[in-house]
């Protein structure tokens, strides 16, 4: 555990414990490229963050996040529902849920104006080098759409597939390229 110092007033000192550590193990802005891969998971870290920062694409278009397994893509096999809410401000609060047993998670639709930001999240990632158990990427992301409309979405997502350690992550846009943003993959462990 680490110690977090600090001061109060004319005292200094141990004010509290933290458990944990979480360490940056890349980062990408993928301006341009029409994927963003991770494949840097090892066992130092029994979970992963992925920070998104307002990732845009070049048109409106879904993001899509997929798994690979030993460096291919994995195309079935996941359990995947994300319930989000939107509104625009001016029309009432919709719901709206999407499963898939295609991807990791989906956002969609997803709009490309800057001003309004692209798609944010907090995804995490469970035990991805393990195997004999199921992984699990579960958070919320949130973004607007081309008719301005702002989606706030909590995603869960199970991967079936237990008898491989993951070995990477995809995130694109259908049919487009990245027009800004980045994405941040931490290490955590529990402490």
């Amino acid at each position: 555990m680490s110690e977090v110092i600090g001061r109060t007033g004319a005292r200094s000192g141990i004010v509290g414990r933290m458990g944990g550590a979480m360490q940056l193990v890349r980062k990408i802005s993928p301006s341009g490229a029409s994927t963003a891969q991770f494949s840097e998971f090892t066992d130092k870290y029994e979970n992963y963050i992925f920070i998104l920062n307002n990732l845009l694409p070049a048109a409106d278009t879904t993001l899509y996040v997929r798994a690979l397994l030993d460096g291919t893509e994995k195309t079935t096999g996941y359990i995947t529902t994300s319930l989000y809410s939107y509104t625009n401000s001016s029309s009432d609060n919709g719901e709206s849920n999407v499963d898939s047993t295609t991807h990791f998670a989906v956002a969609d639709p997803v709009g490309l104006d800057v001003v309004q930001g692209g798609v944010n999240a907090f995804l995490t990632l469970s035990s991805p080098t393990s195997q004999g158990i199921p992984h699990r990427l579960y958070g919320n992301m949130t973004w607007v759409n081309a008719s301005t409309y702002i989606y706030n979405g909590t995603i869960s997502s199970h991967d079936n597939n237990v008898s491989e350690a993951i070995t990477g992550m995809k995130f694109w846009f259908h049919g487009q390229n990245f027009s800004g943003g980045s994405i941040a993959m931490y290490g955590v462990n529990d402490g």
